[in-house]
């Protein structure tokens, strides 16, 4: 096909792909979809459900989660037909349930919803681009009662296979039973956050879950078994293509693999990959593997064209697409060239096993340099021990443990005995992987968390060395791309801590971080503070880890001057820790009340300056900006009223920040006679009612206030008589359950306001 024709043909694939992609971004749902009917009127435990368990329960440390497809809810008046999946959480290890049972259910429903923040991850896409609109969570003792068994016969017969695993290997006792759960049934949610986060510093986070990487080694280790099987008979050599034969006997154990691992959207994205590929070899294109593996991603994005916006799918393609490319020219460059075709070079064991060695480092170091702008994009980090980590544990978990454990599971239902022998040594090396892992994780900047601002300079170290090691044989232009790489990072890098340190105004941003408070005061040239840090009642959520520091990391943030806790309460100090421990903290102010717990064993192993501060502290100046304490004060109060109040002043701009005092500490600011005049003020105690008194109102008379709340919290917070009682004062209410985090900018003068999700007031 000529050129002429090919350019139109490509422009009509890229037009229809944004109208399908523009369609599924829509979402358009039918009338009767579940989600439709969240405000029907439901008694205080929430809504009757009926439906079905489309997937197993997915067990975490303490909690499940359900994947159910609803067909009926059931008001005190009648019964409605409805549509739709739900993830629903339960405060419960054993559910009793498993794929296919129909239930009717008691739980609180609601829309899955983004915080609201500048690189945070967009669960409410994830969640969409897998059906799912609607989420809840159930408590009670009594939540469900299992009606019957409606699945398909054979996906029941998997889940009974994994469910037996999962007991198996439960029963055995494993140091490292949760994470042998994740890498041979894909249940992952067992895995401690401490080991999560060790894997995470390495780089090899991705081992934990069943992808591209343990499907494609699955994959080679059977070929290479099976063509070696093969090749012992003369015959069967002679008669049929042995290559073809044992790429064809790789398909039932990938897709007993996949079916054994859930066969969820990733895994089944890998097995439509080494199924193209298996088709390209038996059609004899084995070497076309760009066309391969193209035909693999148009054969995903047919099915599901909303799977390119996953970051699992970005991940997996980038690497796949990066070993191609990359590691043969690598392998060429490193090769000294007198020793191509040598006839005398040695066929050793012991050279062959360099020779394999070589080609894994190098497939582990194009992976990493092939990916490393997306994962700095999406998870703002880039993983310097990446390569070498994979390289440790890639071939024991991936070649050792994950084949170890399938054929323990194989043997399991035959012969118990072997399958316990199997399946502990598969622990005991996983266990070695680990130790290895921890002492990678330990290494100084084995990863540098990084902002999406810096994408730009990653992007052209990966493409200078990729175009650098396709000019091969042209000395010359090797030699000027350095240079021109050089001068363009430079450039670069210092525009970029330019705009981040070398500007005039003032900013705050208060960070959505639900029923909690947390606040980013960005002074003139490039000091930074932050108010509270959020936090949450649920032991497996860390707000810090995954709401506030993805915020500090997009903004290209490592170091933090000043960490303020204005009172030692959960919602406002729980975030504090990851801070504390993963960036560059100075100096941390509170009140002095009560005690720090964890967070003083915290400070103290960082050399943080732990500083107490009240309201006869001396103000100090921080870059123009004044810093006053204006409470707490010698009167003793409770926890709330006994909150760190401070205003910072930048010219003619003020901004109070009273975390959460109530009607007794605006009072006691009251009685001091402190002019209190404000032009923005952080609203005490989320907008509740026992605090923003008409007396601290009409003292503060901001022009702006600022709720910081969870949405449809509990509490009812901010109550309505609150906010009216502001806009009575002529005050802009902004609200961060509503509009997500709130950024505010003055040069001492003017004030200007952005909202993250930029909805309207209700």
């Amino acid at each position: 096909m000529r050129w002429n024709y090919i350019k139109p043909a490509l422009a009509s694939f890229f037009i229809l792909g944004i109208v399908f992609i523009g369609a599924s971004l829509e979402g358009t749902l039918p009338e009767n979809h579940i989600k439709n009917f969240l405000n029907s009127k439901s008694g205080p435990l929430g809504m009757r459900v009926e439906g079905v368990l489309y997937r197993s329960p997915e067990r975490r440390l303490d909690k499940s989660k359900l994947y159910i497809e609803s067909d009926k809810i059931i008001l005190k008046d009648r019964d409605i037909d409805v549509s739709g999946k739900i993830l629903l959480t339960v405060d419960s290890l054993e559910t009793g349930l498993s794929y296919g049972d129909r239930i009717r259910f008691l739980a609180r429903l609601k829309e899955p919803r983004n915080f609201g923040n500048p690189g945070e991850f967009d669960y409410t896409g994830y969640l969409a681009r897998r059906g799912i609109y609607v989420i809840g969570h159930s408590n009670t003792e009594r939540w469900s009662i299992k009606l019957r068994e409606v699945g398909w016969r054979f996906w029941m017969s998997i889940e009974d296979l994994r469910e037996m695993a999962g007991r198996f290997l439960d029963g055995e006792e494993l140091n490292n039973g949760a994470i042998l759960k994740a890498l041979l049934i894909g249940q992952k949610g067992e895995i401690k956050r401490g080991v999560r986060d060790k894997f995470a510093r390495a780089g090899a986070a991705h081992i934990l879950a069943i992808s591209g990487l343990h499907i494609g080694i699955v994959a080679f280790v059977f070929y290479g078994l099976l063509y070696r099987l093969l090749r012992l008979s003369e015959r069967l050599m002679l008669t049929f293509d042995i290559r073809k034969i044992a790429a064809l006997s790789i398909m039932p154990p990938v897709l007993f693999y996949g079916l054994l691992a859930g066969f969820t959207v990733p895994t089944q994205r890998a097995v439509i990959m080494v199924t193209a590929f298996v088709i390209a070899i038996l059609l004899g294109r084995s070497k076309d593997t760009y066309n391969t593996l193209a035909m693999a991603a148009i054969a995903i994005l047919l099915f599901s064209p909303m799977a390119i916006l996953d970051v699992s799918f970005q991940l997996s393609f980038t690497a796949v697409l990066a070993i191609i490319y990359i590691t043969p020219r690598l392998r060429s460059l490193i090769k000294r060239e007198d020793e191509i075709g040598d006839k005398f070079e040695s066929h050793s064991i012991l050279s062959r096993l360099k020779d394999k060695a070589l080609l894994l480092f190098l497939i582990s170091v194009s992976a990493a340099l092939g990916t490393s702008p997306v994962v700095a994009y999406h998870f703002h980090v880039v993983p310097i021990m990446g390569g070498i980590s994979n390289l440790m544990v890639v071939p024991f978990i991936g070649f050792l443990v994950v084949p170890l454990g399938l054929f323990s599971l194989f043997f399991l239902p035959l012969w118990r005995g072997l399958a316990s022998i199997l399946i502990n040594i598969a622990d005991s090396i996983l266990e070695l992987s680990i130790w290895m892992i921890g002492l990678v994780a330990e290494i100084p900047f084995s990863a540098i968390w990084t902002g999406r601002a810096a994408v730009i300079e990653i992007s052209l170290v990966v493409f200078t060395i990729i175009l650098s090691l396709s000019l091969k044989g042209r000395r010359r232009l090797q030699l000027i791309l350095p240079a021109i790489l050089l001068v363009s990072l430079i450039a670069t890098h210092g525009w970029l801590y330019y705009r981040n340190n070398y500007y005039e105004d003032m900013k705050v941003t208060f960070i959505s971080v639900g029923q909690g408070d947390s606040a980013l005061v960005e002074f003139p040239y490039g000091r930074r503070m932050l108010i509270d840090g959020g936090g949450s009642y649920d032991p497996d959520y860390d707000i810090g880890k995954m709401v506030v520091a993805p915020f500090l990391r997009s903004k290209g943030i490592r170091r933090i001057d000043y960490v303020v806790l204005s009172h030692p309460q959960a919602d406002h100090a729980g975030g504090l820790g990851y801070i504390i421990k993963n960036f560059d903290v100075r100096e941390f102010w509170w009140n002095g009340d009560s005690d720090l717990g964890y967070l003083d064993r915290i400070l103290r192993s960082r050399s943080v300056e732990i500083k107490e501060k009240d309201g006869l502290s001396e103000p100090l100046e921080i870059s123009g900006v004044m810093v006053e304490f204006l409470h707490p004060s010698d009167t003793p109060l409770d926890v709330n009223n006994n909150s760190l109040v401070i205003r910072l002043t930048y010219k003619d701009v003020d901004i109070i920040f009273p975390g959460d005092i109530e009607e007794e500490g605006e009072g006691e600011l009251l009685r001091r006679g402190l002019g209190l005049k404000a032009s923005i003020l952080k609203v005490p105690h989320h907008g509740s009612r026992t605090s923003s008194t008409e007396r601290f109102l009409k003292a503060v008379r901001p022009d702006i206030a600022v709720i910081s709340a969870g949405f449809n919290n509990p509490f009812g917070f901010p109550h309505k008589e609150i906010i009216d009682r502001y806009r009575n004062l002529g005050a802009e209410v902004y609200r961060t359950d509503i509009e997500g985090a709130v950024h505010v900018k003055t040069d001492g003068k003017k004030i200007k306001v952005e909202r993250y999700l930029y909805h309207n007031h209700p």
